[in-house]
């Protein structure tokens, strides 16, 4: 579990990290061991882990190098002190009821060797359906967003990408393609992850019958807030956005995701999916072009590596 300032935030009078590490603690598979990595936290998260919840081992990621880095501390350390067949992706905002959860994502791996990671369900507080697997290409898609939740969404079925809010990956996968790539800051990191594992011959499952609630944002707000800025998000996803265009896509879909780049610099389009009547147009449309313009060039230059990770960054996060 990757962790940053969770025991601030709240959802229903208990903080998002707890009801996390409470899904795992209540999980009827005792088989395993809980490791958080910690992202230089400045509220009491590891105070409240270690009151809270003992059992927790805590990997402090210093200095605050953002999700992906944070993560890959905790898989660092399990991978070296646990010994584990699997390793369990997670975020630190989700709730799950169902207490055979991980059972079922565990079953769903051993169904096939060749699975190397499993996804689930995701759904929102008020039950709309927020995720139910990626659809892959120039326009990156989840199934389902936002609307009601379905059958046909129940189903366990070999997709190409799936979120890693929470995703059941086998050990042998990072053995063949590494951990996840620390040239994302946030976001696209997991469908990065999902395209590299596919084309090195590994299968990924999404589970229907897995569901969990995902409070989506509840960190994003904490630092964009912390910086004072709504649109402190913007440029760093834009850069994430060009460069995994570079990286999963041939000449074609760059030029079209990039056109699509510069699009959402003017409007949105229901953030996962288009429809007509989502389009919204957004504000300061000439900052969000230059920044635009700024992101197609840095993520150029970063999947090229002739810039590193801190200098693609550096510019927006000053003071985290």
């Amino acid at each position: 579990m990757a962790n940053y300032n969770g025991a601030t935030a709240l959802y229903k009078a208990r903080s998002i990290l707890w009801h996390s590490l409470n899904s795992v603690v209540r999980a009827n598979y005792k088989n395993r061991t809980i490791v958080m990595g910690d992202d230089s936290s400045t509220d009491k998260s590891i105070a409240f882990v270690r009151k809270s919840f003992p059992q927790v081992r805590i990997v402090v990621n210093r200095p605050n190098g953002g999700y992906t880095k944070c993560m890959n501390a905790a898989i660092r350390y399990a991978l070296k002190n646990c010994n584990p067949e699997y390793l369990l992706i997670m975020n630190n905002d989700v709730i799950i009821k169902d207490r055979d959860w991980l059972k079922k994502m565990v079953g769903a791996a051993e169904s096939d060797m060749k699975v190397g990671i499993v996804g689930c369900k995701f759904l929102y507080p008020d039950g709309r359906l927020q995720h139910a697997g990626v659809e892959n290409g120039v326009m990156v898609r989840c199934r389902g967003w936002n609307t009601h939740d379905a059958d046909k969404y129940n189903e366990i079925e070999e997709v190409p990408a799936v979120g890693m809010v929470v995703a059941l990956v086998r050990k042998s996968v990072i053995g063949r393609i590494g951990l996840l790539d620390e040239n994302f800051y946030q976001g696209s990191d997991d469908l990065d992850f999902c395209v590299r594992a596919t084309r090195s011959g590994f299968k990924v499952l999404y589970d229907g019958q897995v569901s969990i609630i995902h409070l989506e944002g509840f960190t994003a707000k904490i630092i964009s807030g912390e910086k004072r800025s709504g649109d402190f998000w913007f440029p760093i996803l834009q850069i994430n956005w060009i460069y995994s265009s570079f990286k999963r896509l041939g000449a074609w879909g760059r030029v079209l995701s990039i056109g699509l780049a510069l699009a959402s610099s003017f409007i949105g389009i229901g953030n996962r999916q288009v429809r007509l009547g989502s389009v919204k147009f957004k504000s300061r449309p000439l900052w969000r072009l230059k920044e635009t313009l700024k992101a197609i060039y840095t993520g150029y230059r970063l999947y090229k590596g002739v810039i590193t990770r801190e200098q693609a960054y550096g510019p927006y996060l000053k003071g985290k």
